[in-house]
């Protein structure tokens, strides 16, 4: 008994375009629950080409994801592009879990991003935050975007927060964000920042003064800031 291994088992949203496509954390998931067993894969799944009796060695990411798949005719493994990639099929007796085995360990990784970001999010706003996360894997082994989103109206006492994106990586079970996409809470103080800096630049004009030098720069620095992409270090 066995089980076909399909994209869609990792990712739940029925409304995603892009739900039948593997992204290279789930296929890593896979990669690591079959432990060097023999499956069948079908590597185009635009003709249905299916390989039988190999192995899959590992995900790797040059130009774009793909799957190493190994047999006797190609001992070094031939890379195949994730996007061209169906079902996966262990072929071994015993193997009836390892689509369990494989969604657990996605599944986990995905539960140590979500808290890992979430104490982010605690960490620099002082509360706790309260909404939906929604996660999307990315085509590197345990890399997540989470995205957080505040509700509309939160239980008295409850703080909703912003909108924010952090970008985690989860290597051996332990999580760290690596990159904030994006991070309303940040752009809405830059934005009280620089309404007060405008206000003290159109206080010294409304007096006919010329506004300090310094302080003009700071203003067309907040005008061109705000967090997109920066870096974690």
């Amino acid at each position: 008994m066995t089980c076909v291994i399909l994209a869609r088992d990792f990712n739940s949203d029925t409304t995603d375009p892009h739900r039948d496509r593997w992204s290279g954390a789930a296929m890593s998931a896979v990669v690591r629950a079959l432990n060097g067993k023999k499956v069948a894969i079908t590597t185009k799944t635009d003709t249905g080409h299916t390989l039988t009796g190999v192995t899959l060695s590992h995900v790797s990411y040059v130009r774009q994801p793909c799957v190493t798949v190994v047999d006797d005719a190609n001992p070094a493994g031939i890379a195949y592009p994730l996007w061209q990639v169906g079902m996966v099929l262990p072929l071994e007796d015993g193997m009836h879990s390892t689509k369990w085995d494989a969604i657990e360990l996605f599944r986990k990784e995905q539960s140590e991003a979500a808290r890992v970001a979430l104490d982010w999010a605690e960490e620099r706003r002082g509360a706790r935050t309260w909404g939906s996360v929604k996660m999307r894997p990315l085509d590197v082994r345990g890399l997540f975007d989470v995205e957080y989103t505040p509700l509309e109206r939160p239980a008295e006492g409850r703080v909703p927060g912003s909108r924010f994106v952090v970008r985690v990586q989860v290597t051996d079970g332990e999580g760290r964000v690596t990159q904030v996409v994006t991070d309303e809470t940040e752009r809405d103080r830059v934005r009280a920042e620089r309404e007060r800096v405008r206000a003290e630049v159109r206080q010294y004009r409304d007096r006919g003064e010329k506004p300090p030098a310094e302080l003009v720069e700071r203003l067309r620095g907040l005008r061109t800031g705000g967090p997109r992409g920066a870096a974690v270090r």
